[in-house]
Order: structure tokens, then C-alpha cells, then sequence
């Protein structure tokens, strides 16, 4: 054997002895995660998951024998990935099937042969505990209190708080597994199926705020509430809305309301729902019911998925990581730099942008003059930073098309702290940063949305054709803008010293034309 070949197994193993591994033994999934830390925060390398449904067909306090040997099954196939990784660096933790199971030990006896490492099984606090850190790792610090929820296969977990550590933490019986068990398995009436499930869930709640003085208080927040909700069944109800033809980024109570009637009307035609995957088909309707009924008791308007999970929490919890930093930054200059951005260039482009931005009334950037929401028009002037950071992210792939090609890379990137609408949109506006304007792109979004966004995408266009110099100009370009209109104005002589951005700004007249905004400069 050479030198090269001896040395190339030893080089990967150290790489790897620097991974974290966080499994889950859910009651409805197994999970496993594989990070490696990065300088703020941990780079997501492989997830792997399974739906053993540990829960399913329990009884008299007691894991089936069928369910726990699919669990050592899926342990089996987890510990060819991670068996040459150091154990402490594994963590592995059960929840709720595990906590309520008389025989648990058995099965963590299994795992622990399986996988070499201890599993902990935690009370429902601390799960809820975890999921709520890793929220707020995901996103950006806010005065205002946030919700948290998770609906898992055997119980519902509850994080109240506004900083990076929940300050109420609660855990309910109720779970999807438990649920389908109890209400959808077997060939049962539809309208009577989903409405028992409905109401075991409305008791148990209405229950729980009744004695429960934590939870009373989240529910006088009401309406006032941020809600977030993490893992499979509140990301498939998304899906499912999303697909019907609701809005991308949130749960609305209209959109519960919708959903219950088409399984009232018709349960089992659930499996031809647009966007609902098959391995969640069982256990959706019992996903709606509990989370309809924690919207309707708590009194809550929307939700927001985001895409972290217990697993993230445990990564949080073992690293330490840093929650007073917007992962949104950081998740941006990752991928800048992984793709070989001009940073001193888009930092001219982003200085530019945030000049024009700084001229125009924040209701002309909510797509209207009159009443706007503030927070919308904060991330609308984020999302538009973001996009000048990332502009050329695609030239290394080629730089014919780069706006194309940027335009999939964040697409299609894990772009930790952006909800999966906040990343179409950014991946549209540097799609949109040159060249023809993707209007039908922009105006598939509601006619306020729509405005707004093409709106940024213009600011950014002129962010870019004014820093056609590629060297610092500190020069003060004034902007005008009115509904359909926008009016630069240079200093003396600047455009007869930048023959280039003068032609493109011209060419620019025609191309905001079509999107049916006057450009004049002078």
C-alpha cells in the first residue's frame, strides 16, 4: 500500500472526529443529525430519518415487540453511519414513548449495545426546552414574546419566552401516534373520526389551561403572540396549505378551518391531498386536530414553521452556540464565501442599496403608500441586503448566467435562520438583479407582495449598475420614487465620467417599463 493510500482513511477520519451527532428515538420518527461546528453556529452535513412509530399499538404501558424491534432495526442502520465517530460526541435521547413505556430500559438496554452510547430519556419540559433553544438559534432576537410548538407522536411540547431560553416549558398528552390509534385506525366513519379526535384534543387542552397557571398565561398573550412550530406534522400542514393555494410561510386559523372540512367531509381521500408526503398520510388528520385545537384555545391567529427540531436543540445545548448572533448573517456569509462572492465588491453593491433604501418611504417598500406593517418592511429591507451579498454568488458556475445560476444556488441551499419563503424570495431577487425582469415570478405572489418585491428587485437592479465601476464611489445618488415612478439624480457630470452605467441605466428605462415602473434620471 503507498503512502497516498494509507494516509487518505486517517485524513477523513480526522475530518470526521470533529462532527457532533445528535439522534432522536421520537415516538413516531427516529432522527439522526451529523453537524460540524462552525465559528458562530454548526453546518448541517447528513440527516437520516425513519418512521418506526414506536408508539403505534401501545398498550398497558408497554412497547410492542413488533415496534421495538423496527426501532433496533433503524438503530442498526444509524450505527453503520456513525461508528467510526467518537461516543462523545454522540448524544442520544428518548421522549415520549420512552418516558410513558414501562419496558423502556429494555429497549434502551438494545440501543445502547446498538449504538455504544447511553440514551437519556428526557421529561417533556426539557424536550420542550431544547426545541425552543433551537428556534431561537434559527432566528433573530425580537422584544416580543414567542411561542413555540411541536406536536410529536405521543405528546404536544410548549416553549413560552422572548430571549434565547424559554421561561415556560410544558408538555401535553397528546400526540399524533396516540391519536390515530385511538381515532382513525381501522375503516371508521369519516365525519365522526375526526370530530371524536377534535374533541379529545379540546379537552385535553382546555383541561390543562384550566389547572395549569403557566399555560394560562401564554393564552392571555393570545393573539399578540409570535408562534413558531417545528418538525414533521406542523411542516406537512404547511405543505399541505401551501399547496392548496394559502400563503407559503404560515398556519392560519382559516387554513385549519379549510383543512377540517375537507377531512370531515371525505377522511380518506387525506392521501390525494397536493403536497401532503405518503409516509405522513396515517397520522395527518390527528396533526390537524391537535393543532386546531391548541390554535382555538390558546386563541392564535398564525404560525410559522421552522425547519429545526429537538435534534438542533441537543446541538445548541452540546456546542454552546452563541443565540444573540442573526443566523441570517451568518447563514448568508457562509454561502458567499463557499461560492467565491466578490465580498468587496458586493459590499459596494450592499452599501449602495442601503443609500437608495435609506431615500424611500417604507410604505412604497410594502408595495403601498398608505397603512403598512413595519416587521414586513424590516425584512423586506433585510431580504434586499441579503440579495446584494449574495448577487454573484453564482459567477464561479459561469458567468454568462450568474444571476440564473445564484438563483438556484440559494434556492436550493440550506440557509439556516430563512423560512422556506424568505429563501424563494431572495433566490428571485438576485434571480431579477440583471437582465429581463421574471415578472411572472414575482406576480404569482398576492398583488401587495408582488409590488413590493419587484419594487426591491428594482432598487437592487440600479444598486448594481451604479457600482458598474467595481471601485469605491462615495458619490451621492439621490432617489425619488412615487407609486409607478422612480427618479434618480446624480451629481454634476458623474454620468458623463460612467459612460457604462449610463447605458445600462438607459437600457434600465425599458426594462422597468415592463414592469410598469417610469425609471427618469438626470
Amino acid at each position: 500500500m503507498s503512502a497516498e493510500q494509507e494516509q487518505t482513511p486517517q485524513l477523513h477520519a480526522d475530518a470526521e472526529s470533529r462532527y457532533w451527532v445528535a439522534i432522536d428515538l421520537g415516538s413516531n420518527s427516529f432522527h439522526l443529525l451529523i453537524v460540524r461546528p462552525t465559528q458562530n453556529s454548526f453546518a448541517v452535513l447528513e440527516q437520516l430519518k425513519e418512521k418506526v412509530q414506536l408508539l403505534a399499538g401501545f398498550q398497558d404501558q408497554q412497547l410492542t415487540a413488533a415496534a421495538m424491534q423496527r426501532g433496533r432495526q433503524c438503530l442498526e442502520r444509524f450505527a453503520q453511519r456513525i461508528h467510526k465517530l467518537p461516543r462523545q460526541q454522540i448524544s442520544v435521547m428518548g421522549t415520549c414513548a420512552l418516558r410513558l413505556a414501562q419496558n423502556a430500559q429494555d429497549f434502551c438496554a438494545d440501543a445502547e449495545d446498538i449504538l455504544g452510547v447511553p440514551v437519556e430519556i428526557i421529561p417533556g419540559p426539557r424536550e420542550a426546552a431544547l426545541i425552543y433553544r433551537a428556534v431561537a438559534h434559527q432566528l433573530p432576537s425580537e422584544p416580543e414574546p414567542r411561542l413555540v410548538l411541536d406536536i410529536g407522536g405521543g405528546s404536544t411540547e410548549m416553549g413560552f419566552g422572548q430571549g434565547p431560553d424559554a421561561r415556560i416549558e410544558l408538555s401535553l398528552d397528546l400526540g399524533c401516534v396516540q391519536i390515530t390509534d385511538q381515532h382513525f385506525a381501522g375503516e371508521r366513519e369519516s365525519t365522526s373520526a375526526y370530530g371524536a379526535a377534535k374533541r379529545q384534543a379540546l379537552a385535553v387542552v382546555r383541561e390543562r389551561l384550566r389547572t395549569d397557571p403557566q399555560l394560562e398565561e401564554v393564552a392571555q398573550t393570545g393573539r399578540a403572540l409570535r408562534v413558531f412550530g417545528t418538525s414533521g406534522t406542523i411542516e406537512s400542514i404547511q405543505m399541505v396549505l401551501a399547496f392548496n393555494g394559502w400563503p407559503q410561510d404560515v398556519i392560519t386559523r382559516e387554513g385549519l378551518e379549510y383543512l377540517e372540512e375537507e377531512l370531515t367531509r371525505n377522511l380518506w381521500t387525506v392521501e390525494g391531498l397536493p403536497g401532503l408526503a405518503p409516509e405522513r398520510v396515517d397520522i395527518f388528520p390527528a396533526g390537524v386536530a391537535i393543532l386546531s385545537a391548541v390554535f382555538e384555545v390558546l386563541n392564535l391567529r398564525r404560525l410559522q414553521h421552522v425547519d429545526v427540531s429537538l435534534l438542533h436543540g441537543m446541538v445548541c445545548e452540546a456546542l454552546d452556540t452563541d443565540e444573540r448572533i442573526d443566523l441570517r448573517d451568518a447563514s448568508v456569509a457562509d454561502l458567499a464565501a463557499q461560492f467565491g462572492a466578490d465580498v468587496p465588491h458586493t459590499q459596494r453593491v450592499t452599501r449602495r442599496v442601503e443609500s437608495l433604501l435609506a431615500q424611500v418611504p417604507d410604505g412604497w417598500l410594502a408595495g403601498g403608500d398608505k397603512e403598512f406593517d413595519e416587521r414586513q418592511v424590516q425584512d423586506a429591507k433585510s431580504l434586499l441586503r441579503w440579495a446584494s451579498m449574495l448577487h454573484t454568488a453564482g459567477v464561479r458556475v459561469n458567468p454568462r448566467h450568474y444571476h440564473r445560476h445564484g438563483s438556484y444556488i440559494i434556492k436550493h441551499s440550506r440557509l439556516q435562520g430563512f423560512s422556506r419563503l424568505q429563501r424563494d424570495i431572495l433566490a428571485l431577487l438576485v434571480r431579477g438583479h440583471r437582465r429581463s425582469i421574471p415578472l411572472l415570478a414575482f406576480r404569482a405572489y398576492n398583488d401587495a407582495l408582488a409590488t413590493s418585491l419587484i419594487r426591491l428587485c428594482s432598487l437592487l437592479r440600479l444598486g448594481v449598475i451604479l457600482e458598474r465601476g467595481h471601485t469605491a464611489d462615495d458619490s451621492d445618488i439621490a432617489i425619488e420614487v412615487g407609486s409607478e415612478a422612480i427618479h434618480l439624480r446624480a451629481p454634476d457630470g458623474w454620468l458623463v465620467q460612467h459612460p457604462l452605467s449610463a447605458r445600462e441605466l438607459a437600457v434600465e428605462v425599458q426594462q422597468l417599463e415592463q414592469a410598469g415602473i417610469a425609471l427618469t434620471f438626470e
